[in-house]
This record gives C-alpha cells, structure tokens and sequence, in this order.
C-alpha cells in the first residue's frame, strides 16, 4: 500500500548515519520534517547536506536511544547492526511510533518505496523489501515511457 504522509513538522530520527541512512535521509527531503540522525559517524555527504538543510546530527550511546525515540514521530532504523535495529523496532513499537527498519521488512510497520517523481506524478515501487535495486531498476524503465503528455494531463 503506497501511502504519502504528510510531514511538515513532524519529527524524523534516523538511526545509522551510513550510506543507507544518507539515503533514506534524502527521503525527507523537502518534506517540512526535523530530521534527526544519530551515529557514530557521519557519511560526507550527510555532513554537507545538514549544512544546507535542516538536518541535525548527533553522535549518542544507546542509553539515550528511549529518550530519542521518545521524543519522535517516525523513526527509521538504519544502522549496520541487525540486533541493534530490531531493538530500536521494539522500542519505537512500545510507544506508538511508526518505525522501519532498513533490514527487516517483516517486523517494520512501513516500508519506504523506490519513488520516481515525474513533473507532478509520483510513482511509488515496492518489493516488499526484497530487492530495493529491482525497484529502483523498474522506476527507471517507467520513467521512460512517461511523456511530457502524460505530465500536462495531471495539471
């Protein structure tokens, strides 16, 4: 089920500063969210993008994670560490917070798509987290055969 939220103002932590957390991050983006992301460390391009959008970064242990996801709307475990991910699931599951974790569809209470925008259409493709480069593949071959047409139809 592809549902788009609504996010202005709603606060997002991200879990996992890495590659996968950079690109769920990039998700966000121009949704009106705060975005948290909490790591040890940060990828470069995360680092430059909290400079030039409202990201904040934040190095923490895990004695703070209750406090984090307490303090959220929706979180998004991206960490490296499959134990370290379904305890954040749990946790955010314990208070109500819709939660995803990069590396366990089954225990998430949303999966976040392959999105393709096109002009004014947004084209979502799941796998239901099967094969995420799949979904990015098929969203390529999609976009393709949209034409500016099809665009000027939506308006």
């Amino acid at each position: 089920m592809f549902i788009d939220l609504k996010l202005e103002g709603k606060r997002v932590l991200i879990l996992g500063g890495g590659v996968v957390g950079e690109r769920k991050a990039k998700k966000f983006l121009g949704s009106n969210s705060k975005i948290t992301i909490v790591s040890k460390d940060f990828t470069e391009n995360l680092k430059n993008l909290s400079q030039k959008y409202e990201i904040q970064l934040k190095n923490t242990n895990e004695q703070s994670l209750d406090s984090l996801i307490s303090n959220s709307d929706l979180v998004i475990a991206a960490t490296d560490d499959e134990n370290y991910n379904e305890k954040i699931v749990l946790n955010s599951k314990n208070k109500n917070i819709l939660v995803s974790s990069v590396d366990n569809p089954f225990i998430s209470d949303f999966i976040m798509p392959a999105t393709k925008i096109i002009g004014d259409i947004i084209v979502g493709i799941g796998t239901g987290g099967k094969s995420p480069m799949m979904a990015k593949i098929i969203g390529e071959r999609l976009k393709k055969h949209v034409t500016n047409e099809d665009i000027l139809q939506v308006r």
